[in-house]
């Protein structure tokens, strides 16, 4: 559910508690005018519906469509103008029937969007109104030709309805079925609890229809592609698909604590999901949680989770819309803080997209973030907090000296020989000796190399990589024989393909590598320490390690008074290594440091 410009509403209010409006598309040829009646409904008695799912698309691009308001008094309303984007009006000209109406429920249509109230009431109800629909309709938008989505489409019916006249029809192109997973409607939040919710759903895409049941033999080809294959060879399904396509009610509800935990979850994997405001990435979540919980407790009601946070899972009347992106996230993340402890904070990184927002209330708007996998760490208790303030037990664990560029694979750049120079001592003229090279691999992995030997050469080949790259005549780096990784120029090549024709250990050591180093930049402390930071850190910044957390974080010191802890911005967690070298050897980073009162801002 997601807003448009204001305008004028051609429906009346909704006065019932289980209110809620319904169209029925009038019929009429492909490309004939669209003409809607707009019927007020209740849950309870209502006539039979469709419900329809689609991505809304630019908000700037729209067409007017016609619409009667039907009420129980005056019957029809003369018919009036309503602005809906190009996707919702495609939607309607491919689902509309040539001689029959059509009814459906269209949140775009059916909700008011101008008015807050209207729009918190209808939330609430989104839950019944999907579950209550004799089928959601899921559109996926017009077709791209009959070598692409119609193909697709043909091989999902097929092998999930195989018809004897056809015979076996091969699977699409990889990039063909990657293209059309990569279509709208599978990157947005709000059609998690649309299918789910469903008793029934079907794909329309263009003039092919399937059963939105094909998918899970979708899933189930990638899986078996992955095994033969290998994963850095192939792709993750969309969270859309993966999530929704599970075989039963088992989730990760038995193994999480809390309804806080849960959220927090859940919250997590559906990060990369959009929403048009980003108030409906909690929104969308929340009563799909509710609803998982319901059903995990009436399949185990032994094994299921105690404690669930809300009454009966039941969501309670809130101003939603009336709260700033900013109040909401922040009174979030104090939420999820309060029940489950400061590892909240791993969701967190700066800079924000949300003007307003607490450095250490994660941003849900914000896509593709380093983050942790918080649902496998530690639980720990919460430190105390003011207003927007987080009071923290923390030490610092040095200031960023040195500060190497952004690596960023999507455009194939990952500094290697930039950042080996920053951990190079000023007198040496040669690469790093042994034992700083290993500290160099440790922090290029994280801590996550398996095979020091693969890891040496997958470094030594991403050097290689880049020498090719910019055509230095210089000999090639490295002493080792790496023309058996190459397929191909570096200028022909992406980085991530490197290393196809590799052994499968291998692949996986460098997939490693890439994972790590993405959107992180290297850099070193005033006390020789090395380590990864996030893409937003800068000369300056601290490390800081909070009691009772295990990973680090990079913050920017705000100012420290005499009458009060020291005030920092929190910029997002970071990887260090272990230890720092003294003339002693190696001591435990960890185990020599103090900790002191916080302020994160």
């Amino acid at each position: 559910m997601e807003a448009t410009a204001a305008e004028s509403y051609p429906g009346g209010q909704l006065n019932q508690e289980d209110s809620f409006r319904v169209i029925e598309i009038q019929p009429g040829e492909r490309n004939a005018p669209i003409n809607v009646r707009l019927v007020t409904t209740n849950l309870q008695d209502c006539a039979p519906y469709e419900a329809l799912s689609y991505a809304w698309g630019d908000l700037t691009q729209t067409e007017s469509i016609e619409v009667v308001t039907t009420t129980l008094d005056n019957g029809d309303n003369p018919s009036a103008p309503l602005s809906v984007t190009i996707s919702c009006a495609d939607a309607l000209r491919r689902l509309r029937c040539r001689k029959a109406p059509r009814s459906l429920w269209v949140d775009a249509i059916c909700i008011n969007q101008t008015r807050v109230p209207e729009r918190n009431h209808q939330l609430l109800l989104m839950p019944r109104i999907y579950s209550g629909a004799s089928r959601v309709v899921i559109y996926l938008g017009e077709s791209n030709g009959a070598d692409s989505s119609d193909a697709v489409m043909d091989w999902l019916r097929e092998i999930h309805e195989p018809s004897d006249s056809s015979g076996h029809l091969p699977p699409p192109d990889l990039n063909v079925i990657r293209e059309f997973l990569g279509r709208r409607w599978f990157t947005r939040v709000w059609v998690l609890q649309e299918v789910r919710l469903a008793r029934e759903a079907i794909v329309v895409c263009g003039d092919r229809e399937v059963s939105w049941d094909a998918f899970r033999e979708l899933r189930d080809w990638v899986a078996n592609r992955r095994v033969y294959e290998g994963r850095h060879r192939f792709w993750d399904l969309p969270y859309t698909v993966q999530s929704l396509v599970s075989d039963g009610p088992v989730s990760v509800l038995s193994w999480l604590p809390s309804y806080h935990a849960q959220l927090l979850h859940k919250l997590v994997h559906t990060r990369d999901l959009g929403a048009t405001d980003p108030r409906d990435k909690l929104f969308a979540v929340i009563p799909l949680l509710e609803w998982e919980i319901w059903r995990y407790r009436e399949a185990y009601p032994a094994a299921a989770p105690k404690e669930s946070g809300r009454a009966d899972c039941e969501t309670t009347e809130f101003d939603y819309y009336g709260l700033s992106p900013a109040e909401i996230f922040t009174d979030l993340a104090r939420e999820l803080i309060n029940g489950i402890g400061l590892r909240v904070l791993y969701c967190a990184a700066t800079p924000a997209a949300i003007p307003g927002l607490p450095s250490w209330a994660p941003d849900w708007s914000y896509n593709n973030p380093q983050v942790y996998h918080v649902a496998f760490l530690r639980l720990y208790g919460l430190a105390g907090e003011t207003g927007t303030q987080l009071r923290v037990e923390a030490a610092s664990g040095g200031t960023i000296a040195k500060l190497g560029d952004v690596c960023d694979m999507h455009t194939d750049y990952l500094p290697l020989e930039q950042w080996e120079a920053l951990c190079e001592p000023a007198h040496l003229e040669c690469e790093l000796d042994q034992r700083d090279l290993s500290r160099f691999i440790d922090v290029l992995f994280k801590g996550d190399t398996f095979n020091e030997s693969a890891a040496i050469q997958a470094v030594a080949a991403v050097k290689r990589y880049n020498h090719d790259k910019s055509g230095d005549p210089s000999p090639k780096p490295s002493s080792h024989s790496l023309d058996w990784i190459f397929k191909g120029t570096a200028q022909e090549t992406a980085l991530m393909d490197i290393f196809q024709s590799a052994l499968p250990s291998f692949q996986r050591q460098a997939e490693r590598l890439f994972h790590a180093c993405h959107r992180q930049r290297l850099f070193v402390t005033d006390a020789g320490c090395l380590g990864l930071a996030p893409e937003a850190a800068r000369i300056g910044d601290q490390v800081m390690i909070i009691k009772g957390l295990d990973a680090p974080f990079v913050v920017r010191p705000e100012f420290a008074s005499s009458d009060g802890p020291e005030a920092v911005l929190l910029l997002g967690t970071c990887y260090v290594e272990r230890g720092t070298k003294t003339e002693a050897g190696r001591v435990d980073l960890y185990h020599t440091i103090s900790y002191e009162e916080r302020v994160i801002r």
